[in-house]
């Protein structure tokens, strides 16, 4: 390699080193500029992204420098070129180059030396200051949504109101498990660091609705269990055979219904009950039989019972009057009872979900024990 060569290559490096130098310095400078617009900007914002900012600022500008580079660094024939212009421009070097043969070296003055200190700094220096006045920016404080207390305090009594539904009713598994769902979707979500708004209570709003109709539902099939019972009782005094065997029948499948939705102690007869049939005069033979039949669950069997017993027509009239009034009596309980949690409204007789009306409860109360009264055998 001839002298000629060796010099026109080490000013190629010289150069393209000067040439990356510059374009990465330029690139990392408008690199942090636009970084220190997204530092002010998050900072608006509360958000704190400096490192985010500051690596994103610094690559994009290598990545965008790396591009030029391959676009425009330097060649040994651009080299060869400029020296051969500094050294007069006779084409002698140029020749000399493409033969190999020997030609005087460049003069000092003459070969190219960037000057790529006086470049790099009025590129760098513009974003890097940016970028350090955007840290000195303060970070916005951005005020945290306080709670819905309302939504909350309103949950935690839906809550509590399910829990006495449960208690007081026992509710169907189906239900239950619908209801608890609801109230941990319901509780999630009022944790969330933002206000629920409206969807919250609507959605609080639907979950009241399903409970007071679980309640409202409930307390219209007790009433349900009143009047039937009460039904049942009239047609047991009936002078028709036909009459007492569907007094019976209904009570029989009354009775299962009320053991079903928690009335009556399940699979037997209430001690009341069974006092209030021994009181009507049933034989301890009809008393164990009847016994048996709540243990088995086959109380839909009362009439077929009756029969194989031989009960004369006033047996069967005190056996439909005793059932009656222990179902009536169960059932009124239960209403009572519903009435005093605040599951009812004592003064519309519907579902209720607060605490009811000292009294409007009392007169309620009143009622309801009117009512007992009014069945057959009541007292």
């Amino acid at each position: 390699m001839t002298r000629l060569q060796e010099t026109v290559r080490s000013g190629q490096a010289r150069w393209n080193r000067a040439l990356l130098l510059g374009l990465s310095a330029r690139g990392v400078g408008f690199g942090l500029l636009a970084g220190g617009c997204a530092l002010l900007i998050g900072r608006g914002f509360g958000l704190q992204l400096e490192l985010p900012a500051a690596a994103l600022g610094v690559l994009g500008g290598l990545v965008w420098a790396g591009w030029q580079y391959r676009q425009r660094r330097v060649s040994e024939e651009q080299v060869l070129t400029l020296l051969d212009l500094r050294a007069g421009g006779s084409g002698e070097l140029l020749y000399a180059y493409e033969t190999g043969a020997e030609a005087a070296s460049p003069q000092a003055s003459t070969r190219p030396r960037p000057a790529w200190r006086r470049s790099v700094a009025p590129a760098l220096a513009p974003g890097l200051l940016f970028f350090a006045l955007g840290l000195l920016v303060p970070v916005r404080a951005i005020a945290q949504p306080s709670p819905d207390l309302f939504a909350e305090q309103r949950l935690d009594e839906l809550e509590e109101l399910a829990a006495t539904l449960d208690e007081t009713l026992e509710l169907e598994d189906e239900l239950k498990e619908e209801i608890e769902q609801n109230i941990e979707t319901l509780r999630g979500s009022s944790e969330e660091p933002r206000p629920t708004g409206e969807a919250m209570r609507e959605a609080l709003d639907a979950l009241e609705q399903r409970l007071e109709e679980a309640a409202e539902g409930a307390a219209s099939e007790l009433e349900d269990v009143v009047r039937q019972a009460g039904e049942a009782a009239q047609q047991g005094v009936s002078p028709d055979p036909q009459d007492h065997q569907d007094a019976l029948d209904s009570l029989g499948d009354l009775f299962e219904k009320s053991q079903d939705e928690g009335l009556l102690p399940q699979d037997q007869l209430s001690e009341k009950m069974l006092e209030q049939l021994s009181e009507a005069g049933l034989s301890q033979e009809a008393l164990d039989a009847l016994q048996k039949l709540a243990e088995a669950g086959r109380m839909a069997e009362l009439g077929a019972m009756a029969e194989q017993l031989g009960l004369s027509a006033e047996e069967i009239a005190k056996l439909a009057e005793a059932l009656a009034n222990g179902l009536s009596e169960a059932a009124l309980e239960k209403l009572a009872e519903m009435a005093k949690k605040g599951l009812l409204d004592p003064a519309s007789g519907k579902a209720g979900a607060s605490p009811p009306d000292p009294e409007k409860l009392a007169e309620y109360l009143k009622q309801l024990e009117q009512l007992a009264q009014q069945q057959p055998g009541g007292t």
